[in-house]
């Protein structure tokens, strides 16, 4: 009931897609991706960059340790028992053909790929989410018309059956009443399930469904919705 109430009024449906957005961009997953792999790509930029002056260093240790001798005629001497090593290294390429600097703009275009990824997404994002919640609110337009159509639908069998009782109407008027209130009511419950495809539609668009959220969770985005709807209220006031 707290969200159905601004999907029926038209004057809060553009501010409720609003706050939808901001709730997509931080649930969704596919920006969640996009946003991991920028790092990423950031991240060996950064390297690529380094490699121009920091060296590649190498570290190697090595020790010897003799567990025990057998079938020999002399020990081995004991400043021999176990002999180590350690090894530093430090190296720069003086030349690689351009190599480094083929590379790092290479890294450079695939950033500004997946930054162009991002902002396809996003705009597809705002399709969208505003294309599913006009959907959303269709529906439920249909199911207020479908409510009125079953309502004149049974206040018509309901005349047609007392007039057929007094002998005004035929028995074809009352099968034909009759059939146009099963008709409404049939229309009826098919609006509420369709508003009901339409809405896990639209959530999924958002990357949350309210259904499996715990009752922490529900609490805490309905807070959000009310607060944001109040301030951008008095903001356009």
């Amino acid at each position: 009931p707290e969200v159905y109430i601004y999907l029926e009024d038209f004057k809060k449906l553009e501010r409720f897609g609003e706050f939808l957005l901001e709730e997509a961009n931080i649930n969704l997953p596919e920006l969640k991706q996009i946003a991991e792999n920028m790092k990423a790509q950031e991240r060996d930029i950064l390297n690529r960059q380094r490699a121009y002056y920091i060296p590649d260093i190498k570290i190697q240790g090595q020790i010897d340790k003799i567990l025990g001798e057998y079938d020999t005629i002399n020990e081995t001497s004991s400043d021999l028992d176990h002999p180590w090593s350690i090894a530093a290294t430090a190296s720069w390429p003086l030349f690689s053909g351009g190599n480094r600097g083929y590379e790092l703009e290479k890294s450079r275009v695939q950033l500004r790929q997946i930054s162009l990824q991002e902002t396809n997404l996003r705009n597809q994002l705002t399709l969208q989410v505003q294309s599913n919640l006009e959907t959303a609110a269709v529906s439920t337009r249909e199911i207020n018309l479908s409510r009125k159509g079953l309502i004149s639908a049974q206040k018509n069998f309901e005349i047609i059956q007392a007039g057929y009782a007094e002998g005004r109407n035929s028995i074809a008027d009352l099968i034909d009443a009759q059939n146009a209130k099963i008709s409404a009511e049939l229309g009826e419950a098919v609006a509420k399930y369709q508003f009901v495809l339409d809405f896990l539609k639209l959530e999924r668009s958002i990357g949350r469904f309210h259904f499996l959220d715990t009752p922490e969770k529900k609490d805490a985005f309905l807070t959000r919705l009310q607060q944001y709807m109040s301030s951008t209220a008095e903001n356009t006031n």
